[in-house]
């Protein structure tokens, strides 16, 4: 097996889990907590979507009209894209202690960050020792 497919499955493996661990704390919330959370966040889910689509597609419009650039966007893409998450990372523990969350929950989504970090690292990782 290749690295860049050992890191496309430690990425997925850990995407994976981050959801899991995501979801198992949001099961421990009361209700109320639930509710709290979903209105916390339901700006975020909205547009946290558009970023990532922009940097994208950006990367393929320049892989196909400008191909001698490629190696030069790709990193620019994949700095854009831990910049991205760094962002989201920051602004979702700021929402998360302004919320009044639990303890429990918290830790929860900071592994789960932690975790995403981490497939991140995989994945570009891998293409880096592998190119």
């Amino acid at each position: 097996m290749d690295l860049q497919t050992i890191g496309i499955v430690a990425f997925l493996a850990l995407f994976i889990g981050r959801r899991i661990v995501a979801e198992r704390g949001f099961r421990r919330l009361s209700a109320e907590e639930k509710v709290r959370a979903m209105d916390g966040f339901a700006k975020l889910r909205m547009v946290a979507l558009i970023p990532i689509l922009f940097i994208f597609g950006a990367l393929l419009g320049v892989e196909r009209f400008a191909p001698a650039h490629q190696l030069a966007v790709t990193v620019g893409v994949l700095a854009l894209l831990l910049l991205y998450v760094a962002v989201a990372n920051l602004y979702t523990v700021k929402k998360l202690v302004a919320l009044g969350l639990p303890d429990h929950y918290r830790k929860s989504v900071y592994l789960g960050q932690c975790m995403q970090v981490a497939a991140l690292a995989a994945l570009i990782g891998s293409f880096v020792a592998g190119s």
